[in-house]
């Protein structure tokens, strides 16, 4: 059961689930305007969060925007679209989302794509398991209403949200969503390892070997680096990344510096 939970007057979000690798969801309320930061994975993850805003009398979001191209991060984003709500890409990411557009859900497609090493089998079994196993429901994935650059800062009216393409270890496409007047910056996956760009063992039966294989990888120095003094001229407070909870900003940068570390 999904519980959303107040980190401001401003600001909230809708914790993770490891069960299916959902990711948090954030969400700004501004005097005008709220957004939602990052899609979902699944129209039911989508459909879950907006039910948790009415439970707790906030309004619907007006946009939302995405922090990077993974599946659940992403593939929310035709149920967002149904609803009317704009969605929000930097270009590195639209680039990303309309290349795998054309992705296929059937059993044949997906063993191809592990086959030839363009899906992992991370992202393969989780998917399987957010979808419970029908490939028929998986919705493509589809391009942004509104790409930019290398930032972006959105208005809400009392509070603004700054989008800024990071990028980092995790995914070079990385975005993240600095909100100034809260002291807070949502992270999404942007300090975690690159899945796809680091050769990893995972294996579904055992959690914790995948666990331990994911720690071990290593990061790619210089991504990392620049990652972290990008953040650091950022005026935070507190983060919340998309798989973990909320961390203050001395823990997020010891833990980059530990990791710069050991390279």
């Amino acid at each position: 059961m999904h519980q959303l939970i107040q980190l401001s007057e401003r600001i909230w979000h809708m914790d993770l689930d490891y069960a299916t690798d959902r990711p948090n969801l954030g969400y700004i309320q501004g005097d005008e305007l709220s957004l939602m930061f990052d899609c979902g994975a699944s129209p039911a993850h989508v459909s879950d969060f907006m039910e948790l805003l009415q439970e707790h009398g906030l309004p619907l979001p007006e946009m939302a925007a995405l922090s990077h191209w993974h599946w659940d991060h992403a593939l929310g984003m035709a149920a967002l679209k149904k609803q009317g709500i704009p969605v929000i890409a930097c270009r590195q990411t639209d680039a990303v989302l309309g290349q795998v557009s054309s992705w296929e859900w059937t059993e044949e497609a997906m063993r191809e794509r592990l086959r030839t090493g363009e899906e992992i089998l991370f992202c393969d079994d989780f998917i399987r398991k957010e979808y419970q196993g029908d490939l028929s429901a998986i919705p493509r994935f589809c391009r942004a209403d509104v790409v930019f650059e290398e930032e972006k800062t959105l208005d809400l009216g009392g509070v603004t949200a700054q989008l800024i393409h990071v990028g980092g270890p995790h995914s070079e496409d990385s975005v993240v969503c600095y909100v100034p007047e809260e002291r807070f910056v949502f992270l999404a996956d942007s300090a975690g390892k690159d899945l796809y760009g680091t050769p990893w063992d995972y294996d579904p039966k055992d959690p914790a070997a995948s666990d331990l294989a994911m720690e071990r990888m290593s990061d790619d120095p210089i991504r990392l680096r620049e990652y972290r003094e990008a953040l650091e001229r950022l005026g935070f407070e507190r983060c919340l990344k998309g798989h973990a909870p909320c961390s203050s900003r001395s823990e997020l940068i010891k833990e980059l510096q530990e990791r710069e570390a050991r390279l």
